[in-house]
């Protein structure tokens, strides 16, 4: 989803185009975004691997191919299908100048066919939750068609003795749960965008101070258009009673926030848990928030011997509809970087690999108040070396104007050649 920020920037998406026709990008930023991405895909690509390179440069990515079928949810004329067909291109450059300097260059393209394409493309807008500082991406629009290219990090990372810093566009990734990371509060990112694989990054600098063996002073700023709309904070990183604990503060956008989060283990299992609290520093907002909010996740996950891996989270926004949480609700709960509309949300998942080619995976998120839910069922086959296929449908269920009622349903296969 788009973030609106509490300057009352951008809004979020809700159609196709939305979510940047409000910023429009510059001439210099599209003429840079098609350069790097053109001469990356058009010269690197081609080389697969990093054997053809020297020592000091390194390449991955991949190449997905994703035809989609999109069912919208149900109105009184019945259903409406809409498929495209997703080509998703990705290429990671590394480059070690020396032990103590590496630069990288992330670029992506995506291709979208279909008549309807527009609307899949809106939907996956809204799955990001942040428009960086600098606008790196270009897009081209033609009947049927959508293509995007863009730069998805540039950074710089210099290691003097236990200080690295690093600068440029990163992800900077603070929790540790697995599905909700409320004290992520540079890089919010939503827990079923399918397409989106890295998560978003941010335009930042970040100093990291290494303490000891396990633990760290981690230090961040991401720039806004004005000061109001700058994230900063501080985290203190260690490790005690075997398991790892983080406390952190700064402020994200208009609001003073600090944050606890750990993660261990228990009888074998994974625990993990983040809480962040936040108060608006002017007051203002939208009338629930002038007292302050806690946004909180709790998750344990465990992996028997014979591969079953089971997984489960539950995720707590004060500022949550305590009802049907679609429409309004759902764009309050983005434009204050909530991971929910919902007072509550519940996660499963359930996987298992079926022998050393196939694992299935079943996950689902539910919202009780309001009765909505989303399901998550995929087969994934390794079909060959760096050659993964997977079937995968993302069903969203529930009355109109709930969380997931509005949002039909998706079917797709995804087939990627990583290299």
């Amino acid at each position: 989803m788009r973030r609106t920020r509490r300057s009352r920037p951008r809004a979020r998406a809700s159609r196709c185009g939305e979510g940047r026709a409000d910023r429009a990008p510059s001439p210099r930023g599209t003429a840079l975004a098609l350069a790097v991405s053109t001469c990356v895909a058009v010269l690197i690509l081609p080389a697969r691997s990093s054997s053809a390179l020297p020592d000091y440069l390194a390449l991955s990515g991949y190449a997905r191919e994703n035809p989609i079928l999109w069912q919208s949810a149900p109105t009184l004329s019945g259903r409406r299908d809409v498929a495209v067909n997703l080509l998703h291109l990705r290429q990671n450059l590394r480059w070690y100048a020396s032990p103590a300097v590496t630069v990288a260059l992330d670029t992506k393209e995506r291709i979208f066919l279909g008549r309807d394409s527009g609307e899949l493309v809106g939907m996956l807008t809204q799955a990001a939750r942040r428009l960086p500082y600098f606008d790196w991406t270009a897009t081209t629009t033609d009947e049927g068609v959508y293509a995007e290219a863009g730069i998805d990090r540039l950074w710089v990372d210099v290691t003097a003795g236990p200080v690295e810093t690093r600068l440029g566009r990163q992800r900077i990734a603070w929790g540790t749960n697995l599905v909700w990371n409320p004290v992520d509060i540079f890089n919010p990112s939503s827990a079923i965008d399918f397409d989106n694989v890295e998560k978003p990054g941010t335009d930042a600098a970040r100093v990291e101070y290494y303490l000891g063996p396990a633990s760290e002073l981690d230090l961040a700023w991401a720039p806004g258009r004005d000061s109001a709309d700058t994230d900063a904070a501080v985290r203190l990183k260690m490790n005690r009673w075997g398991y790892d604990l983080m406390l952190l503060g700064g402020r994200r956008a208009g609001d003073e926030v600090a944050g606890v989060a750990w993660a261990g283990s228990v009888a074998g299992g994974g625990f993990r848990g983040e809480v962040l609290a936040g108060r608006p520093r002017d007051g203002s907002g939208d009338g629930s928030s002038d007292d302050g909010y806690v946004n909180a996740s709790v998750s344990c996950d465990y992996a028997f011997p014979n591969t079953f891996y089971v997984q489960a989270s539950v995720l707590y926004e004060s500022r949550g509809a305590t009802g049907d949480a679609g429409g309004v609700e759902l764009l309050r709960a983005y434009a204050r970087d909530d991971l929910s509309p919902g007072r509550w949300s519940l996660f499963a998942e359930v996987a298992r690999d079926l022998n050393p080619l196939w694992r299935t995976d079943v996950s689902a998120i539910v919202n009780p108040l309001d009765g909505s839910f989303y399901a998550g069922p995929s087969l994934l086959w390794s079909a060959a070396p760096n050659l993964d296929v997977t079937a995968q449908a993302l069903l969203f269920e529930g009355r109109a104007g709930t969380e997931f009622g509005d949002q039909g349903r998706i079917w797709m296969v995804k087939g990627q050649y990583s290299f």
